[in-house]
């Protein structure tokens, strides 16, 4: 390796940091992976591993003071982001947020305090410790009960009674390292999601997908390109993103926001700084004809690429999670025919055999499918488990 080799660290190295991996590679960096899943799907991609757990943050310091990195790249995660701007303050490795800034943004409770005092379209919420009196809360039943610092539906539920919100309040402290949990009022309507890139606190480009779910309502199954979302909804999650990005003077990146519609008005669910996971980079890519990885990786590093376009769906794309109905032993994933004939790229994981522990959360691979159009997409999900199966013995 040349001593003009910059050296750029990813925090994690699992099938969502693939595409980071490849196009920090492609830049020109000798790309390390990191986190301890050492059969991590990425981590082959790189040019090195270090087995560490990215979310702590002073591990990671000595391991980019040791190592001599230059950049870094969070992964798919929260703590990845929170670590990175956590280094960054000590070490210069990239461009970032402040650690108070990005600790805002993340933490559920920090980020909808903020919502409300800038009128962002969120729902009613309250911030409970373990003994806070639940007699009291001047919120309206069914709730959802949120961990502040975890992402991916993890800890996360709806409660329709007060017996409920103290079980539901059980399982989010159990599940988080937090002290505090985010109770919200429950909106239900059709789930969305924005990516955004940010250069000079100007939102530069933007993409909007629909999402939908199986049998977890809190964990995404697949999503994809809509361009036939209401332009007045696209502009207030638009306004809503900006109005932010001025509040925090918010630093060149991504920023993700997830969204619901309920009754034509958006309701934000949560804001991130770092990379939506489950290949959505490469969803965006795919349907826009962009290499959304490449601009990430080159917002986070100074970088020149930028996309050319601002966003605009040129194809109709599904990006679906494949998911089981039940635990047991894995026989199979199949495909249908009718499907096949639109799949153009898929990752599968899974192995024969193998145990299904928790099917609420596991997902044996990613498909990637093409279009002719959005009504056609559309006719296809309320049949996909048909038409693609996961087999599974008890």
């Amino acid at each position: 390796m040349g001593n003009l080799v910059k050296k750029l660290l990813i925090l994690g190295g699992g099938h969502s940091e693939i595409p980071l991996i490849k196009a920090a590679k492609a830049l020109g960096f000798y790309t390390i992976t990191t986190g301890y899943d050492k059969k991590g799907l990425g981590h082959p991609y790189a040019d090195a591993y270090i087995f560490a757990d990215f979310s702590n943050k002073e591990l990671i310091l000595q391991i980019v003071q040791e190592h001599h990195i230059d950049f870094l790249i969070p992964s798919c995660n929260d703590f990845a982001i929170l670590t990175a701007a956590f280094v960054n303050e000590h070490i210069n490795v990239g461009v970032f947020d402040s650690y108070e800034i990005t600790k805002q943004i993340h933490h559920k409770t920090a980020f909808k305090t903020l919502a409300f005092e800038l009128n962002l379209s969120v729902a009613k919420s309250k911030m409970l410790k373990q003994d806070s009196d639940l007699t009291s809360i001047d919120l309206s039943f069914p709730l959802i009960v949120k961990p502040i610092d975890l992402s991916g539906g993890k800890g996360i539920t709806k409660v329709e009674t007060l017996q409920e919100l103290k079980e539901g309040l059980t399982y989010a402290f159990e599940e988080s390292r937090e002290q505090y949990v985010l109770v919200e009022e429950f909106i239900e309507g059709s789930h969305h999601s924005c990516s955004l890139l940010i250069k000079d606190r100007q939102i530069l480009f933007s993409f909007f997908a629909n999402e939908y779910f199986y049998l977890n309502p809190y964990l995404v199954e697949g999503a994809y390109a809509n361009p036939q979302l209401k332009a007045d909804i696209k502009n207030q999650i638009l306004a809503d993103s900006q109005q932010l990005i001025n509040h925090l003077h918010l630093c060149d990146g991504i920023l993700h926001v997830q969204f619901i519609i309920k009754d034509e008005k958006p309701y934000i669910l949560e804001i991130t700084r770092r990379s939506p996971g489950d290949l959505y980079i490469d969803l965006v890519s795919y349907a826009t004809s962009i290499d959304y990885a490449k601009a990430i990786v080159s917002l986070h590093t100074n970088g020149s690429y930028t996309p050319t376009k601002k966003g605009q769906i040129q194809k109709c794309i599904l990006r679906h999670c494949i998911m089981a109905d039940q635990n047991g032993y894995i026989q199979e994933v199949t495909f249908s025919p009718q499907l096949k004939t639109h799949i153009f790229h898929d990752i599968l994981w899974y192995k024969k055999g193998e145990t299904i522990e928790d099917f609420m959360k596991y997902k044996a691979g990613i498909v990637f499918a093409q279009f002719e159009n959005i009504d056609q997409l559309k006719s296809t999900l309320p049949s996909i488990h048909k038409l693609i199966t996961l087999r599974v013995n008890k």
